[in-house]
This record gives C-alpha cells, sequence and structure tokens, in this order.
C-alpha cells in the first residue's frame, strides 16, 4: 500500500523529466507547484526512471557571529546585564546564516537540479512574489554546464547557480 502512495505521489513532477524544448520545461514550471512529498518520492525511486541523485548541503555562518570557545567563554564570565547583548548578537546568525540543500538527478545524457535555501522557503519575506519556492535547472536551461560541473559546484563551500527557475513549493 505505501507503494502504491509513493508512485501516485510521484505523477506531479514526472513531466519536469520529459520535456525537450526549454521553453516547454519553463511553460510548465510557472503553473507547477512542488510538495515536499513528492520531492522525497521521486529522490527515493529516482533509480525506477534511470537517474542517479546525488545529494548536497551545506550550513555557513558569517564568520563575525560563529560561535567560538572564546565567545562562549565571554558568556559564561559575564554578568547576566552583560551576557543579554552578546548573546542578542549571535542570535542574528540564525537570520544570516545560510542554509543550502540541492538534489541533483542525472543519467548518461541529462541531469536535473532542484536547490534551495531556508529563505526561499521562508513564507514570510520572501523574494519570490509567489512566496515558498524551489530552484530548478537542467541540462535544457544551462546547456552550458555538463553534469560534472554542476557536481563541482555543489561540492564548493558556497554554491552559486545562476538563472535558476523558481517552482512554487509546499511542505
Amino acid at each position: 500500500m505505501a507503494q502504491a502512495q509513493t508512485l501516485s505521489d510521484l505523477r506531479p513532477i514526472l513531466p519536469i523529466f520529459a520535456f525537450s524544448r526549454k521553453g516547454e520545461l519553463q511553460r510548465f514550471c510557472r503553473n507547477f507547484e512542488l510538495t515536499g512529498r513528492t520531492l522525497v518520492a521521486f529522490i527515493l525511486n529516482s533509480h525506477l526512471f534511470g537517474y542517479a541523485h546525488f545529494r548536497a548541503s551545506r550550513h555557513w555562518v558569517p564568520e563575525h557571529l560563529a560561535l567560538s570557545e572564546e565567545i562562549v567563554e565571554k558568556i559564561r564570565k559575564s554578568s547576566e546585564e552583560n551576557r543579554v547583548p552578546i548573546i542578542l548578537k549571535h542570535l542574528n546568525a540564525f537570520n544570516d546564516r545560510k542554509l543550502f540543500v540541492g538534489h541533483l538527478f542525472y543519467s548518461p545524457s541529462e541531469w536535473h537540479l532542484f536547490f534551495f535555501d531556508q529563505r526561499a522557503r521562508a513564507s514570510e519575506r520572501n523574494q519570490f512574489k509567489l512566496g515558498p519556492h524551489i530552484h530548478f535547472m537542467s541540462y535544457l536551461t544551462r546547456p552550458d554546464m555538463s553534469v560534472e560541473r554542476v557536481a563541482a559546484e555543489l561540492d564548493n563551500d558556497r554554491p552559486q547557480f545562476t538563472a535558476p527557475i523558481h517552482i512554487r513549493y509546499r511542505d
């Protein structure tokens, strides 16, 4: 029964992998909403469609907000009155940090990448006018990039991809 549920969850995402023209893919993505359940179903079953899956995740905090042993010790030794500003400053790390996750699906002839950070999936203060979203690119949208180049970029400390398609996303 769980298998049947998983297979029905796959249906919405399958068209993305069937397009052979960039324009058709972009038109489809304008009206497409990806759910977390559908993405997970494809991750778990991508091998059934001839794709290998590679996941990359990165977490970084600006250096000036990183909690070092020195700062922890300073907090421990400070009076409660002096401790609050130190703690508040470092709580900003939650606003300024970046959590990146990428899912690369590839076969000998094509690749597809879904990626996001915590800001893209946020409901409030989202730069995308339609709200929470995930980024997508593929061999059709970036024919200048090989799967090896995409994988190498995912391996960087701070992966940078330009010109992705925005796809509405719902957990």
